[in-house]
């Protein structure tokens, strides 16, 4: 099977491309300087010279509070863009198998928790991702209105719940999730032996992350399942923790303990984000890694990588 992951360089691209199942298939990762993704007809251009089996899209702007906060045209532009240009292009080069990467951000913001696909378009966005939210929905509806059109096209798209893992960006502030940035922030106390860190908000809202690696390995050993595939799903792992909570988790594995400072001038965002994820269940496939030991190879690859 021959795949082309679009976005291959960036954090969840590298993950699918490091996973072992990789070897499996005939991939294809091309990055910026062979096609533009703003430029739709390069872009039909490339499906078309090489008529891959299936499309992942991993491509798109993305970043943390601040960037959302701060560039919210540029999030919602850039990310139509791309995801209109990809969708379009792979249909009109008869692609029939896309899988397309949505958001939690996609959720109402005053919504019950856990989340179910039921809910998506249902209520208000939280205002500090909305632009990016916006641009998701997008790209999942034009994949459902696809997918129903013909049966013989398979347009899917997977909501992850947050993620971590190997490749992230650690030390960029602007770009890293929550799990990089207090790695990085623990790792840097211990350094140089300081004894508080500053947290963004309360420490108090609860978040549901995965290694980015599990995500990977969901879409690659499940391929050839695409058709079983509900056209949005969530894959999450059905537990969650308070911002604190990661900070002490982490703190454990630096087996370093500082005193926890939280700045409650700075917005905390949605009080909590937890996913009902039902269908990866059903088929019988389980998360490969679970928290704690994701928890300690992300901070072996940051201390030997990346700092």
């Amino acid at each position: 099977m021959k795949i082309l992951i679009f976005g291959s360089s960036g954090f969840l691209g590298k993950n699918f491309l490091d996973h072992p199942f990789a070897e499996n298939f005939q991939i294809l990762k091309p990055d910026r300087a062979e096609v533009d993704l703003f430029d739709i007809n390069t872009t039909k251009e490339y499906l078309q010279k090489n008529s891959p089996d299936i499309v992942i899209n991993c491509a798109g702007k993305v970043g943390g509070i601040v960037a959302n906060m701060n560039n919210k045209i540029d999030f919602m532009i850039e990310n139509f863009e791309i995801n209109r240009n990809l969708i379009i292009s792979s249909l009109e080069n008869k692609i029939k198998k896309f899988i397309n990467f949505g958001s939690s951000c996609m959720y109402p913001a005053e919504v019950i928790n856990p989340l179910d696909e039921t809910q998506i378009m249902n209520g208000k966005f939280e205002k500090t991702n909305e632009a990016f939210a916006l641009s998701k929905i997008m790209s999942l509806k034009l994949c459902e209105y696809i997918s129903n059109s013909n049966d013989e096209y398979f347009y899917k798209t997977i909501i992850p719940c947050n993620m971590f893992g190997k490749f992230d960006h650690f030390n960029d502030t602007k770009r890293s999730h929550m799990v990089a940035a207090v790695i990085s922030k623990v790792h840097h106390a211990k350094e140089n032996n300081l004894s508080e860190i500053i947290v963004w908000g309360s420490g108090n809202v609860r978040r549901e992350y995965t290694d980015a690696f599990n995500v990977a390995d969901f879409v690659l050993r499940n391929l050839n399942r695409i058709k079983e595939f509900p056209n949005y799903f969530n894959l999450g792992v059905n537990k969650d923790y308070t911002v604190k909570e990661y900070y002490e988790m982490i703190m454990e594995i630096y087996k370093y303990q500082v005193n926890l400072v939280f700045d409650k001038s700075k917005p905390d965002g949605i009080k909590q984000k937890l996913m009902s994820t039902s269908f990866p269940i059903n088929i019988n496939w389980s998360q490969p890694r679970d928290l704690k030991y994701s928890l300690n190879k992300t901070i072996e690859h940051y201390i030997n990588y990346v700092k």
